[in-house]
């Protein structure tokens, strides 16, 4: 599910620029941020 996000919605806030790619950056860390406190 989330492969299939980052594939699609975060690649298109990333490419529309702006305030867009700032959410998609955002998102990003977020993820991130999950998986690294699910693998502790």
């Amino acid at each position: 599910m989330v492969e299939n996000h980052l594939k699609t919605h975060v690649t298109e806030m990333f490419e529309a620029g702006g305030d867009e790619r700032a959410k998609a950056i955002d998102e990003l860390v977020q993820i991130y941020e999950l998986s690294r406190n699910r693998g502790e």
